[in-house]
């Protein structure tokens, strides 16, 4: 993962392209159902990974019910998860929960700290591979960047380069305080 990585994803030509193309494919959309689709993003991880984010691995035996887990014992300080390697654990973990704890909490969706903070949230991605946690971090940058249904129903939520800090180990969100 390189920094030029990171420029190409950053660059406001390719986000205002890719939100253009959003907005009109989403413009059928009313503001009732962009409310309850925000609502259920902010609420739903295993919806919002599946859906938004459009990780198409994921199956509803396994990650549906580890994403309820989580959603059930959100308040709770330690937790642990131990799943065999490959079976997406960081896409729903790391990199799906990250990106539902940034959005913004539309009519109080969701009660427990740190989900209540939205993009001011401050999120630590760590592994032991340094190039693997700025691999997460791209990824949790291209759902803001680059993934039509996040371009369209939160365009507050878009980086601006030049504005936020978008690079291989910071993401400033807009809003941010």
């Amino acid at each position: 993962m390189s920094e030029l990585n990171f420029d190409v994803l950053a660059d406001q030509s390719i986000i205002s392209q890719a939100r253009k193309r959003a907005e009109e494919k989403y413009s059928n959309l009313s503001l009732d159902q962009i409310r309850y689709l925000k609502r259920r993003c902010k609420s739903d991880l295993y919806f919002l990974s599946t859906g938004p984010l459009e990780y198409t691995r994921l199956i509803p035996r396994l990650h549906g019910h580890l994403t309820n887990w989580m959603q059930e014992n959100r308040g709770y300080q330690f937790r642990m998860f131990l799943e065999p390697r490959g079976h997406y654990k960081s896409t729903v973990i790391t990199e799906a929960d990250s990106v539902q704890m940034a959005l913004p909490n539309i009519d109080d969706a969701v009660q427990e700290y740190p989900y209540t903070l939205g993009p001011s949230v401050k999120i630590l991605v760590a592994h032991e591979v340094r190039e693997k946690a700025a691999e997460f971090l791209y990824n949790i940058t291209k759902a803001f960047t680059r993934k039509p249904l996040m371009l369209a129903l939160w365009p507050e939520c878009i980086p601006n380069k030049n504005e936020q800090r978008i690079n291989k180990w910071e993401l400033d969100l807009p809003g941010r305080d």
